[in-house]
């Protein structure tokens, strides 16, 4: 599956109005129009068992551009419990996080995205799932491990719009967080083209 594209000009402030667009990031358009014909194309000798699992995919997604988050979380469970099919599992995964974390289950959503990580760690999904555990982290007042995620993206997607927002992220932590600075190394990645004024207490 192709990575999810971006949502511009969210999550300005960690609050917890903020939390559904984080999760509609990670999703990305997977639960668009074109997505879901695609997902509700079966061929005519499709069987009964093939149609009934496009449906669930279909229907998981619909409840939760709807808000049915608690309905679509069971969806995505029990299409990851049935589905055989591995190109699908970790955005099944990925669904039962995001209903989660949009249901304010900040710690059972991050055991989820972690699972999913090591799970599924080189999945084109896993950078998306690796900035919202940061968020999560963030949420959850553990400024270190969402320190530690928000490097690790910035040093190993550099060209993507996730390592940009990461190094934002990156800087506005320490300025709130300067104890970090006592860490070993804590490298400060430029974040061009971004407006973040650096704290005064990061140097050399």
């Amino acid at each position: 599956w192709a990575p999810m594209p971006r949502l511009t000009g969210h999550c300005r402030s960690l609050t917890s109005s903020t939390v559904p667009f984080i999760v509609t990031s990670v999703l990305g358009s997977y639960f668009g129009t074109t997505t879901l014909f695609s997902f509700s194309f079966c061929p005519a000798n499709a069987g009964a068992a093939a149609r009934t699992k496009k449906i669930i995919r279909i229907t998981a997604g619909q409840a939760f551009m709807d808000g049915k988050y608690s309905d679509a979380q069971g969806l995505f469970e029990r299409s990851l419990r049935e589905s055989a099919d591995a190109t699908w599992r970790p955005q099944a995964l990925l669904g039962v996080a995001a209903c989660l974390t949009a249901s304010g289950k900040n710690s059972e959503a991050i055991q989820k995205y972690q699972d999913f990580l090591q799970r599924f760690a080189t999945d084109p999904g896993s950078l998306a799932a690796r900035s919202a555990l940061a968020h999560l982290y963030e949420l959850q007042n553990q400024p270190a491990q969402a320190l530690n995620l928000y490097k690790e993206i910035t040093q190993t997607a550099q060209s993507s719009s996730y390592a940009l927002e990461a190094a934002v992220k990156l800087q506005n932590l320490v300025a709130l967080h300067p104890e970090l600075l006592q860490q070993p190394k804590v490298e400060m990645p430029a974040a061009s083209g971004a407006n973040v004024t650096p704290p005064a207490t990061v140097g050399k």
